[in-house]
């Protein structure tokens, strides 16, 4: 009996253990989404698939897209058939997925754990690309277990979700079967959206401003990508759903975003996944009331989640009730907010296509979207952004009206900052250029790119540059030196020009710190100009302006009507001293009652003595902006706050102290201005590095303003003017001293020598090679004769036989056999019998190589008749 007692001991400790390892190292077998059941209750149809997967560039066949070096292939085929449909999906690995430093964090025994992710160990295996031959479409799939993910077709959205089967018999996965849904066979249901607006005020300006301006799309009125940095918190439910198995809930979190990524890509917005947190042992707030859960949560971002891991939105999925048919729930216009940057979504479908939607309609809730009506056109049925849970792909008219009032207010402030990304090495065909590729244009089938091969990421022949704003796409030539490629957006920015070596602008440079602007009502900082009336504009709009002294008194309570720094998570004040109270919190006055820019907790009125009989109302902000960016609701850096001193992160220093701090030019760049690198950059016609004698402009840094070629070409236009002068001065004293006929005989004398040193000024700046033709060809035609030229001059012979005829004259050839005494018509006939030519032009010189014979005929008989043409110009 105590043998049963001691095995059964044995076989319970061994249970014990397979089910901590399989927690903590989930095995390959075990990597399926347990809470998933299929077919999907949402669907009145589906199709089971077998996807067959192959490796693009050597096009073999594969059953994983796994390696043996650990990461997943870089292109990726992908095959099915479904509902009597063929798709071929071209595929690349989304490696903007995932940030620097992601992370997954869980609670064990009482205490938090954080796992930090490098490029092997975090499994990307999520896709995005096309459907071959369909230019509006687009995929997002996951491949990690079985293929998980959507399908857009450019009409209809398209559902692939995995199960593990044993017996199942697909092809990709002998353990895997694969679930194939329409979106014209979605249920319909009444699962809705429970919006939260954070300020009404901004929508009563929304309305406004809806009848005065023209909408123009936001990625049409920005073009600067944002970039979302976002949390996934997971609920303990959903934890336990997933078979308690971490590995799994971070693989579903992944493939959630990817497919939440391909929504947000039309508007130019990048959702970065920042790090997922697992509640694996208890929930962190309470879940139990659907009515305060998305206030509960927007604490816990606030409190824990911000001071640990800064991110700019943080979203809750779980198995969580919101009330009623209520699936999601999301501040509104709250995207970059300290408070309120959050939403909740309760997962309600086993597929993961129909969760990603979900998702994106309350990251829109954030981004200041409200729910379409009636008035909004659509290209679908449905929106993402329709008040009932609908399986939507677009955005609406109204969905990208209201985002592009949201950047003009400001609210896209913590989204222009490119996070690092997570993986380091290069992939060919995902659109950026890295290491080991001279371009890459993207997927071969979408390249529109004629100077890049897009298989290779490698230039086409004859190219010398595919990218960049320096080159020249339509030659595949770098832009002159002196072209602008980033003009001065500011008065203390300052231009950038090709250089002629680079197909990229160089690094943005701007003047230095402390440099005087705005007619010395402020100083340059950080490329900025900023006075203290300018910031109140922009904020209240164009009646706003600064308050006078008295009303900076304010900042000296230590307030929130008055201070000079908050701390959003201790909630304290700082006091401002007096010499610092004009670089505090801002306060105007203004006749709108409402901001126009930002997003506000509060609006906080004073009154201020202007004199001892008038009383001027103030007023100051206090902010919703994160920690973590620039609050517009203090005194910019760079605001004058008395004579010879300028305010820096609250403090008023003396700009002297700041310039000897910096990096000064030596020289003072007196025909220029000193950048932030400490290098003069010259105005246009004075040379670096210091400005002091004539040249193109710009800097070391910026590249220069003008090209050398100008430089000449001017030199020889002020040479001209001034022998004009000197003749005409000549001509006057000519005149005075001689009779007017032997006047008239001298200046027929001076006028033809004139003409003659024009022409030779214009061959010079025109055509620099004719100046000096003898010293530049082999033979000259003379007397309609082929006559040689000095032997002195054999060095200069290109290595294949060549002619050169300008307009009816044969200039030159390096062929021997027509060296000789010929005539015209024997060097034609000799031209005809030795073979065939091409042709290029520099400076009105024409050249022709004997190449191939396939092309002999026509292209001889065209240089026979080039020879009899005296008005030769166009090319053969």
């Amino acid at each position: 009996m105590n043998i049963f007692i001691q095995i059964e001991a044995l076989l319970s400790l061994v249970l014990v253990v397979v089910v901590y390892i399989d927690d903590v190292y989930p095995s390959h077998h075990h990597q399926g989404y347990a809470h998933q059941s299929h077919p999907s209750a949402d669907f009145t149809h589906h199709t089971i698939v077998e996807p067959i997967l192959y490796h693009k560039k050597s096009e073999k066949r594969i059953h994983t897209t796994k390696e043996s070096n650990g990461f997943h292939v870089e292109h990726l085929f992908v095959k099915l058939n479904a509902d009597n449909q063929t798709f071929e999906l071209d595929l690349v690995l989304n490696k903007q997925l995932l940030a620097e430093g992601f992370f997954h964090r869980y609670q064990e025994n009482g205490s938090d754990k954080i796992f930090r992710h490098n490029s092997k160990d975090s499994e990307l295996c999520e896709y995005q690309g096309k459907i071959r031959g369909k230019i509006n479409s687009w995929v997002a799939l996951s491949t990690c277990e079985g293929l998980i993910g959507v399908i857009f077709d450019g009409k209809e959205l398209h559902y692939i979700s995995s199960q593990r089967n044993s017996s199942a018999s697909t092809v990709y996965n002998s353990h895997i079967e694969h679930f194939f849904y329409s979106q014209s066979n979605i249920k319909s249901h009444n699962k809705s959206c429970g919006e939260k607006n954070v300020d009404e005020q901004m929508f009563r300006y929304k309305r406004y401003s809806a009848q005065k301006k023209t909408v123009h799309v936001p990625y049409n009125a920005d073009k600067l990508t944002k970039y979302v940095e976002l949390i996934l918190v997971v609920d303990n439910k959903e934890y336990i759903a997933f078979g308690r198995n971490k590995y799994r809930v971070v693989q579903h979190g992944k493939a959630i975003f990817n497919m939440v990524n391909a929504f947000y890509s039309p508007l130019n917005i990048f959702v970065v996944l920042v790090g997922i947190v697992i509640w694996s042992e208890r929930d962190e707030i309470s879940l139990s009331n659907g009515g305060t859960i998305l206030s509960n949560f927007a604490n816990y971002r606030k409190s824990k989640l911000l001071k640990d891991h800064p991110n700019d939105n943080a979203q809750l999925l779980g198995k969580f009730n919101l009330g009623g048919s209520n699936v999601g729930r999301g501040y509104t216009g709250a995207i970059c907010s300290h408070e309120n940057s959050v939403a909740v979504s309760k997962d309600h479908s086993n597929v993961i296509g129909i969760m990603a939607e979900t998702i994106a309609h309350e990251l829109g809730h954030n981004f200041g979207l409200p729910h379409d009506d009636k008035s909004c056109k659509c290209p679908e049925t449905y929106c993402i952004m329709s008040p009932v849970s609908t399986t939507a792909t677009s955005w609406s008219s109204c969905s990208l009206f209201h985002l592009m009032l949201s950047f003009t207010k400001g609210l896209d402030y913590c989204l222009r900052n490119e996070p690092k990304k997570l993986l380091d090495y290069p992939i060919c065909g995902n659109g950026f250029v890295e290491r080991g590729e001279e371009c890459d244009c993207g997927l071969p089938e979408y390249c529109t790119n004629a100077c890049c091969n897009a298989t290779s990421c490698l230039l086409k022949p004859n190219a010398t540059c595919a990218a960049g704003s320096c080159c020249d796409l339509s030659t595949c030539k770098l832009k002159g030196a002196g072209t602008i490629c980033r003009s001065a957006d500011y008065e203390c920015d300052l231009p950038e020009y090709c250089t002629g070596k680079s197909e990229f602008c160089p690094e943005n440079t701007y003047k230095m710190d402390t440099e005087p602007c705005a007619n010395g009502k402020a100083y340059c900082y950080n490329g900025f100009c900023r006075t203290r009336t300018d910031q109140c504009k922009l904020i209240w709009g164009l009646g706003g302006e600064s308050c006078e002294e008295t009303g900076y008194n304010q900042n000296m309570r230590a307030d929130e009507s008055g201070h000079c720094g908050y701390d959003k998570f201790s909630r304290t004040f700082t006091k401002c001293q007096n010499e610092d109270k004009f670089c505090g919190l801002l306060q105007c006055r203004s006749s709108n009652d409402d901001p126009e820019f930002g997003l506000w907790e509060s609006i906080n009125p004073h009154f201020s003595n202007l004199n001892k009989s008038l009383l001027i109302l103030c007023r100051s902000l206090s902010s919703l902006f994160d920690h973590n960016v620039v609050d517009p609701s203090m005194v910019a850096d760079g605001a004058p706050c008395g004579d010879g001193k300028m305010c820096v992160n609250q403090k008023c220093l003396s700009v002297s102290s700041l310039r000897t701090k910096g990096r000064d030019c030596s020289n003072n760049c007196k025909n220029g201005w000193c950048n932030n690198l400490g290098h003069c950059h010259c105005k246009d016609g004075f040379a670096p590095p210091n400005c002091g004698s004539s040249g193109p402009g710009g800097s070391e840094d910026s590249g220069p303003a003008s090209s050398l070629n100008r430089g000449l070409n001017l030199m020889g236009l002020y040479i001209t003017i001034l022998v004009i002068l000197l003749i005409i001065a000549a001509c006057v004293v000519i005149w005075y001293w001689l009779k007017p006929e032997d006047f008239f005989k001298i200046s027929r004398t001076i006028n033809t020598s004139f003409r003659s040193f024009i022409k030779y000024l214009s061959e010079i700046f025109t055509y620099p090679f004719q100046a000096c033709r003898q010293c530049l060809v082999k033979v000259i035609y003379t007397e309609n004769k082929v006559m040689n030229v000095p032997e002195n001059n054999e060095h200069k012979i290109q290595s294949k036989p060549q002619i050169v005829i300008e307009r009816s004259v044969l200039v030159s050839t390096t062929n021997l056999e027509i060296t000789k005494s010929l005539t015209i018509t024997e060097a034609r006939e000799k031209l005809r019998k030795t073979g065939n030519f091409r042709r290029h032009e520099i400076g009105g010189i024409a050249s022709a190589n004997y190449p191939k014979k396939e092309k002999k005929e026509a292209n001889v008989s065209s240089l026979a008749n080039a020879f009899e043409n005296p008005n030769f110009k166009e090319q053969i």
